[in-house]
C-alpha cells in the first residue's frame, strides 16, 4: 500500500537536505567576482628645455653707430662756425644766441645717441664693445663741451660775462681732455673749435676789462 506524503513535510524535508549540504543556492554556482577593467597605461610626457640662441647685437649697433658718427661731426662743425662769428668786443646779442642754439643742439643730438648706442649689450665681436666704449666716452666729454657753451652763450646774451667766461674756461679745458674721436674729420673740428673758442674768451676777458673800466 503507497502512502502519501503530505507537501508540507516535503517542503520541510528539502529545506533540512539542503541546509544539511551546506548549499543555499543552485549547486556547483558561485556568484562570479568582478574582474577590474585594466587601467590605461601612464604615459611620460617629456619636458625638452630650449635654450635661445643669443640674438647677437653687432649689426644693429653698427647702423646706429655708422649714422651717429657724421650728425655728431655735421653738429660740431656749426657749434665751430658759431664760435667764429665771434670776432671783437662789438658781437652783437644774436651772435651769442646762435652760439646757444647750435650748442644746443649738439647737446640734445649727443644725449639722444648715447642713449641709443647704451642700448646694445649682446655683441659677438669684442671689438664692437671696445668701439661702443670708446665712442660713448668721447660723447661724454663733447656733451660736456656742448653743455659749457650753451651755458656761456646764455650768459654773455644776458651780459653776465664773469659767469660766461667760466663757463668758456670750463669748454676748452673740456676740449683739451678728448684725446679720442671716431674720425679724422671729427679731430679737425675739435682742433677748430679749440682755435675760435680761445679767441672768444679774449672777446670776453676784453669786455670784462671795458666794463671794470667804466665803473
Amino acid at each position: 500500500m503507497i502512502r502519501i506524503i503530505p507537501a508540507g513535510a516535503c517542503a520541510c524535508l528539502l529545506i533540512i537536505l539542503l541546509a544539511f549540504c551546506g548549499c543555499t543556492g543552485v549547486p556547483g554556482y558561485s556568484t562570479p567576482t568582478p574582474t577590474p577593467t585594466p587601467s590605461a597605461p601612464q604615459t611620460e610626457v617629456q619636458t625638452t628645455i630650449v635654450t635661445p640662441t643669443p640674438a647677437y647685437q653687432d649689426a644693429d649697433f653698427l647702423l646706429v653707430y655708422q649714422a651717429s658718427r657724421p650728425r655728431i661731426t655735421d653738429l660740431s662743425g656749426k657749434v665751430d662756425i658759431a664760435l667764429a662769428k665771434i670776432q671783437g668786443v662789438s658781437v652783437v646779442s644774436p651772435t651769442w644766441s646762435a652760439l646757444s642754439s647750435k650748442s644746443g643742439d649738439l647737446a640734445n643730438a649727443i644725449t639722444n645717441d648715447s642713449r641709443n648706442l647704451s642700448m646694445y649689450s649682446n655683441f659677438q665681436d669684442p671689438a664692437n664693445t671696445r668701439l661702443q666704449s670708446s665712442y660713448l666716452g668721447f660723447l661724454s666729454k663733447l656733451n660736456d663741451v656742448a653743455t659749457d657753451l650753451r651755458d656761456g652763450a646764455k650768459s654773455a646774451e644776458n651780459n653776465d660775462f664773469n659767469s660766461a667766461l667760466a663757463s668758456f674756461e670750463a669748454a676748452q679745458t673740456g676740449l683739451d681732455s678728448i684725446t679720442y674721436t671716431p674720425t679724422n674729420d671729427q679731430m679737425a673740428v675739435i682742433e677748430e673749435m679749440k682755435i675760435h673758442l680761445n679767441r672768444v674768451i679774449g672777446v670776453v676777458k676784453q669786455k670784462i676789462a671795458n666794463a671794470g673800466a667804466a665803473t
